[in-house]
């Protein structure tokens, strides 16, 4: 056989075998999807539809319970005003308070014939608000309590940041940036960006006010 026959020969039958190859593992995969789906009953005709009443699954429901065996760990009733891939966005039918959005797999469809009077539950799910994300102690947004929430959290905050000055970071630095407070460690970076960028004391009071 000449060699460049070969060569295409053998290119064809890898070619080949790839394609046999994923076409039995789309056919396998489609296969296990549709067990999975079939045991998690996730099929999406069955899913809940906007206009739906449903309950909520509370997991902790029975985990704070003396007898959980004994308790209903189910909450509602909600009414299903948006639906997505994998959760619903669900108003409370007998309370006014704000849209919660909970997995599919945490919900119930109520049928017709049940009332929507509503399931008494010490565990509540609420809406979940999108903080900044960065108001740990160790961010550089943080802010020491001992000197703006010290009335608020009914004690004064021993932490030693809450009354230091810029001249206890640099010793060497000007009486008008070394007197100055910094809350967190964005206004500490500031002024010491302010120290070692401008050497004229009133250029950096200047900056430092705008």
């Amino acid at each position: 056989m000449d060699l460049n026959d070969y060569k295409h020969e053998l290119l064809a039958a890898i070619h080949l075998g790839q394609e046999c190859s994923k076409e039995i593992n789309n056919a396998y995969t489609a296969k296990m999807k549709a067990a999975y789906d079939k045991i998690n009953k996730t099929d999406v005709s069955r899913l809940p539809k906007v206009g739906d009443r449903v309950y909520v699954r509370l997991p902790r429901e029975k985990a704070n319970k003396q007898y959980p065996k004994l308790c209903e760990p189910w909450g509602g009733s909600y009414r299903v005003i948006e639906t997505s891939d994998n959760s619903a966005l669900l108003a409370n039918i007998n309370e006014n308070v704000d849209p919660i959005r909970v997995q599919h797999d945490m919900l119930i469809i109520l049928p017709q014939g049940i009332d929507s009077a509503p399931l008494k539950t010490s565990t509540k799910r609420r809406a979940t608000t999108d903080g900044d994300g960065d108001t740990s102690p160790l961010s550089m947004f943080y802010t020491c309590p001992g000197r703006n929430r010290s009335v608020d959290i009914g004690y004064h905050c021993d932490c030693s940041v809450g009354e230091m000055l810029f001249r206890d970071v640099v010793p060497e630095a000007d009486e008008t940036l070394g007197k100055l407070h910094f809350d967190n460690v964005y206004s500490l970076a500031r002024l010491i960006s302010i120290y070692e960028c401008e050497r004229s004391a009133d250029r950096k009071r200047l900056t430092r006010d705008t």
